[in-house]
């Protein structure tokens, strides 16, 4: 079943409130903030508020804050490289199941991929040689595709190569 809801004092930013309660001036403004999922926007006020309070424990629950904001940053930085190689290891299964087909374009698939690559290569070369505007988003994603392409291409041809000296 789905993960019990846990009540907001016992939560890990509700302990940080309570603490910080006779401190943060807009309390109303953070519960609110909360109860409508605007986490950032709760921390950002309990901050602001800590950063310009004159009480002694301030800097203390400051010091709290931010380090327990740095322990979920790499909470998260941890939970996304992980979808990496989880999706990076899916694709690498995919183009090897490809190359166990009987279809000329799954087996040839790659070749013309890098081909594509290096043929756009050439065709952005000369549109910068030109000075062309070209959008940023299209160097982005042209950047990210060709980047996969060419990867996957040399990284499963030494795969393969490998796999094939093993068997023989």
């Amino acid at each position: 079943m789905g993960k019990e809801k846990k009540a907001f004092k016992e939560t890990l930013f509700g302990k940080i409130v309570n603490k910080a309660g006779g401190i943060v001036k807009d309390l109303p403004k953070v519960v609110g903030q909360v109860a409508a999922g605007n986490y950032i926007g709760a921390i950002a006020t309990v901050a602001g508020d800590l950063a310009s309070s004159d009480s002694p424990e301030a800097p203390a629950i400051l010091n709290e804050l931010t380090l327990k904001m740095a322990e979920i940053e790499l909470e998260l930085a941890k939970i996304e490289l992980e979808e990496f190689v989880v999706a990076e290891t899916n694709t690498t299964k995919r183009w090897e199941a490809d190359m166990h087909s009987d279809s000329w374009l799954s087996k040839n698939i790659r070749p013309l991929g890098m081909s594509w690559v290096l043929i756009m290569t050439t065709i952005l070369l000369v549109v910068a040689w030109f000075k062309v505007e070209t959008p940023e988003a299209v160097l982005m994603m042209f950047g990210g595709l060709s980047t996969s392409i060419t990867g996957g291409y040399y990284v499963l041809r030494t795969v393969e190569k490998r796999n094939t000296k093993k068997y023989k």
